[in-house]
């Protein structure tokens, strides 16, 4: 029985495998897309924490509270995880260690900012309500 060699053709072309100037990569393409849906999921929790904060605003029970720390909390730990970098660092001639953030999104740190700074006075709600919890439990206590 004789064995023959024979090229075998692909399914694709080698130019089809590199990357072509001006295309982006599959990588660059989910990345922008997984961005996408971020800001997306960012602004539908905004669009909650000012829900719960207008209704916490109008109407101070405990469920209200309740829900609005749990919002701030979800939409605080989204920031901190998908925008802010936690970077630790140790310094060579002492034995401290620095521990920095960094910001990976300006935009997005400034748009927490506003909010934060316009959700003030629900922040001063809840800080009252708590100082008065606190109370009520010193005195249990």
């Amino acid at each position: 029985m004789k064995v023959t060699s024979s090229k075998k053709s692909t399914f694709w072309s080698q130019s089809a495998i590199t990357p072509t100037k001006g295309k982006q990569s599959f990588a660059e393409s989910f990345d922008l897309a997984q961005q996408q849906q971020s800001r997306e999921q960012l602004h539908a929790m905004i669009d909650k924490v000012k829900v719960a904060g207008k209704r916490l605003k109008n109407k101070q029970t405990y469920a209200n509270l309740q829900e609005y720390k749990k919002i701030i909390r979800e939409y605080l730990t989204f920031i901190l995880k998908n925008y802010y970098k936690i970077v630790k660092e140790r310094n060579i001639t002492q034995t401290t260690i620095y521990t920095r953030i960094e910001i990976i999104d300006k935009e997005i740190a400034e748009l927490t900012i506003q909010l934060l700074s316009e959700q003030k006075e629900n922040f001063d709600i809840v800080a009252k309500i708590d100082q008065i919890e606190g109370l009520l439990l010193d005195l249990y206590f």
